[in-house]
């Protein structure tokens, strides 16, 4: 997995690897997800995991980030919030995709049952 993003005005490069997957059901209960670790080509060494859990009785879904990483990239080393706020506004925009995905496949799960 690459992700590109711009950080101090320079186009960044960041090379992951999937470390494991997660397909489990424990009754109503569906869990989804892998977690990645960073290539040595990344500007941090951490890792990442994102998790779906879907409670099929209730149907309420749950959506888990959890990552740990420091920074190993000089400029990331230096300024370590901006490394920080950039985690910060990937996890965002992750949990508003899984909302709106959530969203649009109950309204299509609505319909399939008219």
């Amino acid at each position: 997995v690459a992700m590109r993003f711009s950080l101090f005005g320079a186009d960044v490069w960041c090379a992951c690897r999937i470390v494991y997957t997660v397909d489990e059901v424990d009754g109503d209960v569906m869990k989804f997800g892998f977690a990645y670790g960073t290539l040595p080509s990344h500007i941090a060494q951490g890792e990442g995991r994102y998790l779906i859990e879907w409670n099929r009785d209730t149907d309420e879904v749950c959506y888990e980030i959890a990552s740990f990483a420091r920074p190993v990239f000089l400029p990331a080393r230096i300024v370590p919030f901006a490394m920080r706020r950039k985690q910060k506004q990937l996890h965002a925009a992750s949990g508003r995709r899984m909302q709106e995905l959530v969203r649009e496949s109950h309204r299509l799960g609505q319909e399939l049952l008219k």
